[in-house]
This record gives structure tokens, C-alpha cells and sequence, in this order.
């Protein structure tokens, strides 16, 4: 229990309290000998009994009658007769309740009780009169503020154990969940990423990059030491295109002979749509208005002529990975996943897992999230198709002297890390192919280059999270899993 007492009051309020006590006292002993006067003059005529009065009634009325006639021992021992009587007054109280005569009686006690309440309240009106003093206000510093802090048990149980709510409580403000803002050294948990692409609750795009790092990291990363880090823009990447509703549709034909079917049927392909000119010939269009993601391998042609290789489609809220390892990536990832895309770039934040491809991936199968590998290496260097490796997030960004592109891959490379997705001829992450983006080119969000140079970010500092066990490549053709055909 705590306890707070307001500070003194200076002198002068402290003299013109106690002139308003002295006034309050007199009033009230004016009102109660006013008050015993009625009492004592109602008990002589006969109009009150002592039974209307309580036991502290009593003894004033006694007290008043001797004072009065100055025989204060007659006074106390009409009091102590009366009280040895009470017990008899109760007995026979119900035979009075019959009697015409004892109900006169009781009704001009009643009246006197009421005369004596009235004038009770006067005094009581009297006292906060003298308090105001004169129409002033109630000084608070004339009084002791004592403040009991409620037990437990006093307070409503909402208030002792709230409810578990999913979410900031009402009236605050959430807390932001990011690691690497402010001072980028990215500490604690990191929240769920938001992405247009694959951003379903079961993606590995939007997985935070936390959990344990595996016991042969430091193996792993000693072989990034050989290899320059940068992403590739003008080669060897993927175009992304988006439809819409008014896009016009087609058969696109898929013209290898290893797959289970001919054509990917209803695909919204734009006039400008064409596969990137390197050998592999990525192309992934967007269908947003139906929430489809069509990716094409070894493509050719554009637009109504359009073919390719390998074809297939899923959703835009799904994983982002083939399950019968045919994706348009070597892992069974879709083309567009893991992405640095030119809307990432726009609004200057990528909250999502990037992809990557290394040399030294592998052999033996991938690990989960890929569904298909073409890793080729052994030796304790080597990293599975499917891993995740993320920048250490307890690195201080700032210190790098980062511009503002690599600045947001490595807060994305913190917070996410990068997949491995593919084997490649270099240590690499991937941009949206210029050719699909606005006017064609970036203007100044990237450099006009085919590779960016990423050296500034320090490949010493990754470090590969935990893996699971490396599995069979799964090898079958899943055709257009947005609308069954």
C-alpha cells in the first residue's frame, strides 16, 4: 500500500485553514445542542420515547437533561434503567404494534425524528459553508492525499490477466520487428516478409533467415573467399512481365520432347513479352488479375509466336516451388522468385529471400526448400541446392559505406538471406531483366551494367543456416496449377 502526501501549504493558507475549522466546529456544536434541545423538550412532553432513540441518542439526551438541570447522576441512572430495560421493550414490542394508542405515540416520534434530520442536514449545510469560506474554493493543499494502490483481488480479472490477443493492444502502437534499421546491426526476431511474389503463409520467400547455423558453416563460406559476389541485370536473369485483364491470351507450345504435354493453354502473353537472350532464354509472365505466375525455359520468339522448351504455371500466392522439380530454375524455382525486382528498388526496401547461384554446389540431391538439384561438387566447400545463407545479422551495415541498392540487399540478405537455386559460373543474385521494366531501363535505381559489382558486401560474414537432410530429385512435369488445364 502506498501512500502520498501532498506538499504544505504555505502559512497564510495553513491560518485561514484552521479560522474555517474553528467556524465549521462552532457550527456544528450549535446545530447538535439545537439538535439535543428538541430531543430532551419531545421526551418531557411525551411526544419521543428513549425507544425511537439510539444507544448513542440516548446517551446525549441524557447527558443533555443533566447538564440542564445540573443533576448529572440522576441523568446517568435513568440511562443505565433504561437500558436494563430494553430487553422488555422488545418483548412486548409486538403486542404494541396492535394498540390504537402506542401508534399515536409512535407517529409523533416519528415526526420529532424527522424535525431532528432536518435539522442534522443544516448543520451539515452549515459546516461546508464555513469551508468554502466566503465563496472561495476548497484549498487542496489543506488536505492528505493518500493513495491505496488496489490489491489484485480488488481489480477486474481483464485488468489482473488480460486476454491473449493476436496483435498489438488497443491504443498502442505496434512495435516494429525489423532487424538491421536504425543503427543496422539487425539483433532479435525478424517479422514474416511481405511480397507481391510467393508471399503465402508457407513460402520460403517470406521466411525470416532465423534459427541456427549449421556446425559446417564456416567450411561453406571459406569457398565464397575465391569467387566475387554480384548480381546479374543484363544476362543470364529473368524478364518479368505483368498482364492484366485485357491482355490477350494463347496456347503458348512447349516443344521439347520430355514433357507430358504440348502446349501451356490460356496464357496472358503482352505483345513486348521475350526471353532473356542468354542461352537459357528465362521468361516468367504475371498474371495478376487471375493470380498467376507463368514461367518459361528456353523461350523464343515474343509475343503471339511465343514457344518454349519447358512451361509451366502456378500460383502467385503459392511456395514458388515446382513439387515435381520441372521449375524453370535447376532447384524447381520459379523464374520470378527470389527476384530483385524494379518495384523492390522503387519503393527502396526488398522483404523477401533473394535467390542466388554458386559453382560449388552439391552432389547428392537438394535440401528442402528445392525439389530438384544439378549440384556436381563434393568436398567440405560445397553447399546443396536449396540452402539458405544469410549476412551475419549482428554486422553493422553502416560501417560498410554502402550506396542505397546494396544497402537494401544487404538488409534483405540479413533479414532473409539468399537461396541457392542454381549451379552457375559465378557467385551470383539476380535482377529483373531491364528489358521488362519501364522505359527499359532502370534509370539510376541500378547501373547501366550486365553484372553489378556487389564486393562491398563481405562474403566472409554469411553464414549458412542449419540444413536439413539432402534428398531425391524429384523429376515430373506439373503443367498449369492455376487452372487445371
Amino acid at each position: 500500500m502506498t501512500r502520498h502526501r501532498a506538499p504544505d501549504a504555505p502559512a497564510r493558507r495553513r491560518s485561514r485553514r484552521r479560522s474555517s475549522r474553528r467556524a465549521s466546529d462552532s457550527s456544528v456544536t450549535q446545530t447538535g445542542s439545537i439538535a439535543q434541545t428538541i430531543v430532551a423538550e419531545a421526551l418531557t412532553a411525551g411526544t419521543l420515547t428513549t425507544d425511537a432513540l439510539t444507544p448513542g441518542a440516548q446517551t446525549a439526551a441524557a447527558r443533555h437533561a443533566a447538564a440542564e438541570d445540573g443533576d448529572a447522576p440522576r441523568a446517568a441512572t435513568a440511562l443505565l434503567e433504561r437500558e436494563a430495560t430494553a430487553d422488555r421493550a422488545i418483548v412486548v414490542q409486538d403486542t404494541a404494534d396492535h394498540d390504537p394508542g402506542v401508534a399515536r405515540v409512535r407517529g409523533r416520534r416519528q415526526l420529532a425524528l424527522s424535525a431532528l434530520s432536518v435539522l442534522c442536514v443544516a448543520g451539515l449545510v452549515g459546516l461546508f459553508v464555513n469551508v468554502v469560506d466566503g465563496g472561495r474554493g476548497v484549498d487542496p493543499t489543506g488536505f492528505d492525499v493518500i493513495a491505496d494502490a488496489p490489491e489484485p483481488g480488488d481489480l477486474p480479472r481483464s485488468l489482473v490477466d488480460p486476454p491473449s490477443l493476436d496483435g498489438p493492444k488497443p491504443g498502442r502502437a505496434a512495435a516494429p520487428n525489423v532487424t538491421g534499421r536504425g543503427d543496422d546491426r539487425g539483433s532479435g526476431p525478424v517479422a514474416r516478409g511481405v511480397s507481391s511474389l510467393f508471399g503465402g503463409a508457407n513460402s520460403p520467400w517470406v521466411q525470416p533467415a532465423t534459427g541456427p547455423v549449421d556446425p559446417n558453416s564456416a567450411a561453406m563460406v571459406a569457398g565464397f573467399s575465391g569467387e566475387k559476389f554480384q548480381m546479374s541485370t543484363g544476362m543470364w536473369t529473368v524478364p518479368l512481365y505483368f498482364a492484366d485483364a485485357n491482355t490477350p491470351r494463347r496456347n503458348v507450345p512447349i516443344t521439347s520432347g520430355w514433357t507430358e504435354f504440348s502446349s501451356l493453354p490460356n496464357v496472358p502473353v503482352p505483345p513486348n513479352a521475350k526471353p532473356d537472350p542468354s542461352d537459357d532464354a528465362h521468361l516468367t509472365i504475371v498474371d495478376r488479375a487471375r493470380g498467376c505466375v507463368y514461367d518459361f525455359w528456353g523461350a523464343s520468339g515474343s509475343g503471339s509466336s511465343l514457344t518454349a522448351k519447358l512451361g509451366n504455371a502456378m500460383p502467385i500466392d503459392s511456395s514458388g516451388v515446382d513439387p515435381g522439380g520441372l521449375g524453370a530454375r535447376a532447384s524447381g524455382f520459379s523464374g520470378a522468385a527470389g527476384l530483385v525486382t524494379y518495384e523492390d528498388l522503387k519503393k527502396g526496401s526488398i522483404d523477401h529471400a533473394l535467390v542466388f547461384a554458386y559453382p560449388k554446389t552439391r552432389s547428392g540431391g537438394p535440401v528442402a526448400p528445392a525439389t530438384k538439384s544439378d549440384g556436381r561438387t563434393g568436398g567440405s566447400d560445397a553447399i546443396p541446392i536449396g540452402a539458405r545463407v544469410r549476412l551475419d545479422p549482428t554486422l553493422n551495415l553502416n560501417s560498410l559505406g554502402l550506396n542505397r541498392y546494396e544497402m537494401m540487399i544487404a538488409r534483405a540478405l540479413q533479414k532473409y538471406g539468399m537461396i541457392l537455386g542454381d549451379t552457375s559460373g559465378g557467385f551470383t543474385i539476380y535482377a529483373q531483366h531491364p528489358q521488362s521494366v519501364p522505359g527499359g531501363s532502370y534509370g539510376g535505381l541500378l547501373p547501366d551494367v550486365t553484372w553489378v559489382d556487389l564486393s562491398k558486401i563481405p562474403t566472409n560474414k554469411f553464414q549458412v543456416m542449419k540444413l536439413g537432410p539432402q534428398r531425391e530429385n524429384a523429376s515430373r512435369t506439373v503443367g498449369n496449377r492455376c487452372n487445371g488445364a
